[in-house]
């Protein structure tokens, strides 16, 4: 027990969808689609069956085959959306790419450290050689005074 009180609604699994979750949704929302279009197409019909009336009859025909245009085009679509979902990366791919990122934060963080250290010695580096410039100009002048 962690001393925490029972959630209400008790324990849910409460993980983000994976991508093959989402492409499942994806499918059966195409499948329910496709029977509705169906299901349109059926009632229409049914209409045109049951309308004594011909000029609506035609009416009717030309919106039947509408439908049927529009399912046509509907499922290409659904086609091309699984087919672009089947190039999409995976999980494991995204966790690798993640776990790259990382690393080259890591890399990157270790570079400036590295940097920041150099400068601090070329920093060092560039006054001992300012002090020994120094040192040689005064030897040198302190030698032009020893000679007559």
């Amino acid at each position: 027990m962690t001393g925490e009180p029972p959630r209400e609604g008790g324990d849910l699994d409460l993980h983000p969808a994976s991508l093959s979750h989402v492409r499942a949704l994806r499918r059966l929302l195409a499948a329910v689609a496709v029977f509705a279009v169906a299901a349109c197409v059926i009632a229409a019909v049914a209409l045109v069956q049951e309308d004594p009336v011909p000029q609506r009859s035609d009416a009717a025909l030309g919106l039947t085959s509408r439908i049927g245009e529009l399912e046509r085009k509907l499922e290409g679509r659904l086609d091309d959306i699984e087919k672009q979902l089947e190039g999409a990366p995976t999980a494991d791919d995204l966790e690798k790419l993640a776990e790259d990122v990382s690393q080259a934060r890591s890399d990157t963080r270790d570079a400036v450290r590295a940097a920041r250290d150099l400068n601090e010695n070329v920093g060092t580096l560039d006054e001992r050689v300012a002090g020994l410039e120094e040192r040689v100009q005064r030897l040198e002048s302190a030698g032009d005074d020893d000679q007559p």
